[in-house]
């Protein structure tokens, strides 16, 4: 029987895998890689215990790879890493308090990190962000908060203009004795800065042309500042 087109497609896929973990295994041995330190432990505010950190660790595999991007003829490289347990309906006084630790205390030790890749200081060439697919209702559910809109994110590296809050900080406060907000629907904050115009912002560090941020995101046009000007 004939191997279907799928089948093709999947070994081709499963051999440059295999591949291209040999050549990351290979440069992973060198000493600009293993010289890349482990991320200390960090405290648990919620319980005062001693653990280790999976963000701070992500970000120790996201620095091995930026000290051997020169072995690889890398200029540009994008990484993602991620943290879960925002989603806080319940609980959210003891989750939050720890994961806003884990992230405090992984991102200083990827900029402490980035200032010495094999004797060079990376920072100005990394911009590390966050980014949400929502947020969280201003008000509590009893036990926690429930979806919403608008939310901060933060933005690291040297050439981050940083010290600064980008956008229109939003009043904060209820609907309630004749107060009504103008930046809240229900208990949830509107957005004032578009996802478009913070990506299109980041795309044009990185080196995006400006009609091809257009293409990228469509309704960039939409918007008269189409850069926020944080990097």
């Amino acid at each position: 029987m004939t191997p279907s087109d799928f089948a093709n497609d999947y070994a081709a896929v499963t051999r440059r895998s295999v591949g291209a973990a040999s050549v990351v295994n290979e440069v992973f041995g060198r000493s600009v890689v293993t010289a890349i330190p482990s991320p200390p432990a960090y405290t648990n505010p919620a319980t005062g215990a001693t653990e280790g950190n999976s963000l701070a660790m992500q970000l120790r595999t996201v620095a091995r790879m930026i000290a051997a991007g020169p072995s690889f003829g890398l200029k540009r490289q994008v990484f993602m890493v991620s943290l879960g347990g925002w989603d806080s309906h319940d609980n959210q006084n003891r989750d939050q308090a720890n994961n806003l630790a884990k992230a405090s205390q992984a991102l200083a030790y990827f900029d402490q990190t980035l200032a010495n890749i094999g004797g060079v200081d990376m920072r100005a060439n990394v911009t590390t962000f966050t980014a949400s697919d929502f947020s969280r209702t201003y008000s509590t559910n009893g036990d926690g908060t429930d979806h919403a809109w608008a939310g901060p994110q933060l933005i690291m590296g040297g050439a981050v203009k940083g010290g600064d809050m980008y956008g229109l900080y939003p009043t904060v406060g209820m609907d309630i004795n004749g107060f009504s907000n103008p930046y809240m629907a229900g208990s949830a904050f509107i957005p004032t800065t578009s996802v478009d115009q913070y990506a299109a912002t980041l795309g044009n560090w990185f080196g995006v042309s400006g009609s091809d941020l257009n293409a990228i995101f469509p309704n960039l046009r939409n918007f008269s500042n189409q850069n926020l000007g944080f990097v």
